[in-house]
């Protein structure tokens, strides 16, 4: 993926948000826990985040004002690759990678497009469990004992054919079974 020239820091939260925002963010950053280098493929477009989330995308933005300007406190973020929210700490970056705007762009209109696409394909679901929804459950039993009827009388018209086929096989053995009895 094609990236503008990277930076260093973010400004402010206020900075972070609105680039997170736009697309995806490549932040490389010195966890405080362990002191080890980390890296998130993160953002908070709702372009990439999953629908069941997006509930808690709103509570962030709302609650993103009540982040403190001096990175004493994590800017939360969902992470592209562990597909969960995760955080860091604006002071503790020391590499901030933005994809090409053009790129971006056309990625969204990819994901707009895959979700059109869903959705198309929900709204078709959907009709289809209203139709079998509306059956009555007489229909439905209906259609069963049909479909059970069907392939019990296949598989009784079958049987004469495999218990002839069955006794040709082992007739012969039965035969002689039945001379040896008869005569001593």
């Amino acid at each position: 993926m094609p990236y503008d020239a990277p930076f260093n820091k973010f400004s402010s939260t206020e900075e972070a948000t609105e680039t997170l925002q736009k697309g995806i963010v490549d932040i490389f950053f010195i966890k405080r826990t362990d002191g080890m280098m980390r890296h998130l493929k993160c953002t908070l477009s709702e372009f990439f985040i999953p629908k069941n989330q997006l509930s808690t995308l709103l509570q962030i933005l709302g609650n993103m004002q009540l982040l403190n300007e001096d990175g004493s406190r994590p800017v939360p973020v969902w992470d592209l690759e562990k597909k969960a929210w995760r955080s860091f700490y604006i002071d503790s970056t020391y590499e901030i990678l933005l994809p090409s705007m053009e790129k971006h762009e056309e990625e969204e209109r990819e994901e707009e497009e895959e979700r059109e696409e869903q959705e198309e394909v929900e709204t078709v679901v959907e009709e289809g469990m209203e139709e079998i929804e509306e059956k009555t459950e007489e229909e439905i039993n209906t259609v069963m004992f049909s479909t059970i009827r069907t392939r019990l009388k296949s598989r009784i018209d079958n049987l004469p054919k495999e218990a002839f086929n069955s006794l040709k096989s082992k007739g012969s053995s039965i035969m002689k079974q039945f001379i040896n009895q008869l005569l001593p």
